[in-house]
């Protein structure tokens, strides 16, 4: 392996995540084609494996998954004021993210206000014992 490149970084490899020094990669540090964060395994290089990551394994979950659950059921959808959260299980939380990722919210109560909320893509993360249901909400 020859590392001729002023990218490589100087700081710890999570193996399957990046490195402690710049987890993402600086712009034309990757093939584009490729995308910007890559997931590896290399068993000639030492890794600190924090264990919250087994591997670079990935298992998608979307929508076929999600509504073979069909525990969640939000509305009005989209909403202009206020949405009511319905399940079949008991809900221990709702969260609600901005686009950005930004947490705007926590609460247990089913009924929540985005009257005040700008016009926008929103998602909800609803929190069960065993599963945890994403929602997008469309705020007109």
């Amino acid at each position: 392996l020859n590392w001729s490149s002023s990218y490589f970084s100087s700081g710890i490899i999570i193996e399957g995540i990046g490195d402690t020094y710049s987890f993402y990669p600086l712009i034309g540090a990757c093939d584009p084609w490729g995308g910007p964060l890559r997931c590896y395994e290399d068993s000639t290089i030492g890794y600190y494996n924090t264990g919250m990551f087994s591997s670079c394994d990935t298992t998608y979950v979307g929508i076929e998954e999600n509504q073979k659950i069909n525990i969640v059921s939000v509305f009005p959808n989209p909403t202009k004021d206020k949405i009511e959260i319905t399940a079949t299980k008991k809900i221990i939380a709702i969260e609600l993210y901005d686009i950005r990722g930004v947490q705007l919210l926590t609460t247990t109560e089913q009924v929540i206000d985005i009257s005040t909320l700008p016009k926008g893509m929103y998602l909800l993360k609803i929190l069960f014992n065993e599963n945890i249901s994403y929602q997008k909400i469309l705020k007109e």
